[in-house]
Formats: C-alpha cells, sequence, structure tokens
C-alpha cells in the first residue's frame, strides 16, 4: 500500500464486491487490461508450478 488515504471501501456481500470489480476493471484501458490478464496467466502458471512440485499431502 501506498502512503495515501485509501478511499476503497469493502463492499458488503458478494454482490455489492462483484458489481464494483467489474466497474474498476470497465475503467483500464485496452493496455492496463491486458497487463492485468498477463500477470494473471504469469500467476496461474506459478501457482500450477508449485502444486506439482509439492508433495502429495492427502
Amino acid at each position: 500500500m501506498t502512503g495515501g488515504h485509501d478511499t476503497h471501501a469493502w463492499e458488503p456481500g458478494w454482490d455489492g464486491h462483484e458489481r464494483a470489480q467489474l466497474l474498476r476493471m470497465s475503467r483500464l484501458t485496452l493496455a492496463e487490461k491486458l497487463a492485468w490478464l498477463e500477470e494473471a496467466q504469469r500467476l496461474a502458471r506459478e501457482l500450477q508450478g508449485v502444486r506439482e512440485r509439492a508433495p502429495d499431502e492427502r
């Protein structure tokens, strides 16, 4: 977090969060959306790698 004021408040319930998240995503430029998707893909690949390397805990 930065040192500035955080004006974001948690939305009550899933519906409020979902609407707020859709609104935030709609405000992104195409370049920002692509960067977000690339980061999400990188994270998914990283998590898959951790999962594959982790010992079976079942």
